[in-house]
């Protein structure tokens, strides 16, 4: 299975690519007037939220003083 990257997302070759920074992604929103992600990217390790709690998942073991597996 290839490494998932912004650049293999089915989502993003069918409808173009969303706002996306440091190599995060802010999703598609569910419709016209709801920004909300879909359930596809709110699935997505790359989205920003599940981007930001693998961040703090690190921070709490660094700062635990945890080995990291």
């Amino acid at each position: 299975m290839s490494k998932r990257t912004l650049d293999n997302c089915r989502l993003v070759k069918k409808f173009g690519r969303p706002v996306q920074y440091d190599g995060v992604c802010e999703g598609f929103g569910r419709g016209d007037y709801d920004d909300e992600p879909c359930d596809k990217c709110k699935e997505c390790p790359l989205h920003y939220l599940n981007a930001e709690s693998e961040v703090d998942n690190v921070r709490e073991t660094f700062c635990s003083g945890e080995e990291e597996s």
